[in-house]
């Protein structure tokens, strides 16, 4: 952060005068996608989170309100996530009872789907103006491809090459 204004100075020498306010425009674009796709994927964490705090305290699993920040860090990590959230969730309730047991892997299957088929496409394609088809996609390439990176990472590499694509047929038709 000290360097900062250093470091931009050196970037900027790097372009060509004339192509010095494509390049800022274009840094701007993907750096806006950038922060919507981290900001989506947070408010995305931040619901499944509370809303398995909020169902575990109701059922009455202990550590529920540790649990729902477990489920809310471990979300970043698409589909493998919310599984290491169960972990702790699925014990504490075992100890009480089988059929506690069940209903928190049905909590926990229920929040799941409802944020990778419905949230998770909806919220990111408004975020980064990907169509939310598109995004579901590129989730299951990339995590075939690349494993749990490759979920991480598919979003945004797909975004960026959406930009860089309308960046390059841009200029070739002027």
């Amino acid at each position: 952060l000290t360097d900062k204004k250093m470091i931009f100075e050196k970037i900027k020498s790097t372009f060509p005068k004339k192509y010095y306010n494509d390049a800022r425009a274009l840094y701007y674009e993907i750096d806006e996608s950038m922060s919507n796709f981290v900001r989506g994927r947070i408010l995305m964490a931040v619901f499944v989170g509370v809303v398995t705090m909020i169902v575990l305290l109701l059922m009455n699993v202990e550590f529920a309100v540790v649990i729902g920040l477990i489920t809310m860090i471990s979300d970043i990590i698409p589909y493998v996530g919310p599984f290491v959230g169960f972990l702790p969730a699925g014990i504490f309730s075992l100890m009480h009872s089988p059929l506690k047991f069940f209903w928190v892997g049905v909590l926990f299957f229920f929040v799941n789907w409802v944020e990778n088929n419905i949230l998770g496409p909806k919220l990111l394609g408004e975020s980064t103006g990907i169509h939310p088809l598109i995004i579901l996609i590129s989730i299951i390439i990339g995590g075939g491809m690349f494993g749990v990176w490759g979920m991480i990472l598919s979003v945004p590499f797909v975004s960026l090459v959406i930009i860089l694509s309308r960046f390059f047929v841009k200029k070739m038709n002027e």
